[in-house]
């Protein structure tokens, strides 16, 4: 048997533009990212090219969380997952919901709905946790309206108006008091910042950041990507990254600082992304870029103990890195593997969708849902896995599955 080579089918949804009032205000201030003499460049061209990485070199055995399936619960298209006080906040952008389970993948209640009333939205491709004082922000996409939520109890409390006329926005963190956005712009030739800072609880526009010519190679076309833009996003300073941006940068209160480099002779560059663009084809953008070997869309990264860890695509297949900052090791691998959960060459991607102080969350999702079926049924589902057999007798068409691991001392 051949294992599951981890090719790319669909990566980004595309979002389409949509008609907005000019009249409001732009008037706020751009800053460039701060200066850190302190960046780490992490070379991919000198890195040693590994068969795997395991999981187990990396964390503890996990906790398997099969999340509740039933019909009010039914989840198709997992777009985020956060942790926060032992609840499990899933974002499903294809139903269009926010949905919050118990540490055992039991159904608790969905965090508004499609609606005109207070607290009911048109659609959500974002959310995301105060953590100091207990609220959640959900992003209505269409007219760029936060709403914001008590989380105990679980309460609407306003609608936040932003003045973001000349701006689509596709994705909010909350940092120290206000909301970071990644934008992009409803008009040629307007805002060609990546980022902007927010003002709570007014919603007026403070600082934009990250030059899209400086950063992303030019490239500023309203997107989804897999697991978001935002990551370690329940921290103090989390981290953001857009799809051709080599750097990662980390967000503070009034701060963006570049923190990590990624450099490759194969990174998409500006010329690229020109070229690509003069095609005028969504399809093609990543088909020339997929037969040219190039590399772009850094996702899923994630930083513990001494470790950096994320995926990037090269060609046509997905890579993970794996950096030490100790001993400054990199390995680069096309099969970061779960290996307390399964054996033998059929490999299922379980992809860590979120991390915090304690472990990483890694997700079964429903595209994988039939490959893995496979695999129990092929006998390489490991014996000593976490709820073996409510796993070995899944069926299809269940909710996905959280793997939750410990990291090691």
């Amino acid at each position: 048997m051949k294992k599951l080579k981890t090719i790319l089918i669909v990566v980004f949804a595309w979002l389409s533009y949509c008609s907005c009032s000019s009249g409001a205000k732009n008037n706020h201030a751009t800053s460039p990212a701060n200066h850190n003499e302190n960046l780490l460049v992490i070379d991919l061209d000198k890195a040693d090219y590994v068969d795997r990485i395991l999981y187990s070199s990396l964390f503890n055995p996990p906790r398997s969380i099969l999340l509740e399936t039933k019909d009010d619960c039914l989840i198709k298209c997992v777009s985020g997952v956060q942790i926060h006080q032992n609840r499990i906040y899933i974002l499903d952008n294809e139903y269009n919901k926010l949905l919050v389970y118990d540490m055992n993948g039991a159904f608790m209640y969905q965090i508004g709905r499609v609606g005109m009333g207070p607290g009911e939205y048109s659609n959500i491709t974002d959310f995301t946790i105060d953590t100091q004082h207990q609220f959640l922000y959900m992003l209505n996409h269409y007219t760029n309206d936060i709403f914001k939520y008590s989380i105990e109890p679980v309460e609407f409390v306003e609608k936040i108006k932003t003045e973001t006329a000349d701006e689509y926005i596709f994705g909010i963190q909350y940092v120290a008091g206000s909301l970071y956005a990644n934008v992009a712009p409803a008009y040629e030739g307007k805002n060609k910042d990546l980022l902007m800072k927010i003002n709570l609880p007014e919603g007026s526009l403070d600082t934009t950041f990250l030059d899209t010519d400086a950063y992303n190679r030019g490239f500023n076309i309203p997107l989804r990507a897999p697991g978001g833009f935002f990551h370690s996003r329940t921290s103090e300073t989390p981290q953001y990254i857009q799809m051709f941006m080599d750097t990662i940068v980390t967000l503070s209160r009034n701060e963006v600082t570049p923190t990590v480099m990624i450099k490759s002779k194969d990174f998409a560059s500006y010329e690229d992304i020109e070229r690509l663009e003069k095609m005028n084809d969504e399809k093609g953008y990543f088909d020339m870029l997929s037969l040219e070997g190039k590399i772009h869309c850094i996702s899923h990264y994630v930083e513990f103990n001494n470790y950096i860890c994320f995926q990037f695509i090269k060609g046509h297949l997905r890579h993970y890195l794996l950096y030490n900052r100790i001993t400054e090791e990199t390995k680069i691998t096309e099969s970061f593997i779960n290996d307390y959960v399964q054996t033998g060459d059929w490999i299922t991607p379980f992809e860590i969708w979120f991390n915090d102080e304690k472990g990483v969350y890694s997700v079964l999702t429903q595209d994988y849902i039939p490959h893995f079926i496979k695999v129990a049924g092929l006998g390489e589902l490991s014996p000593t896995v976490d709820r073996y057999e409510e796993l070995r007798n899944m069926k299809e068409d269940v909710n996905p599955v959280i793997f939750f691991h410990e990291y090691k001392n």
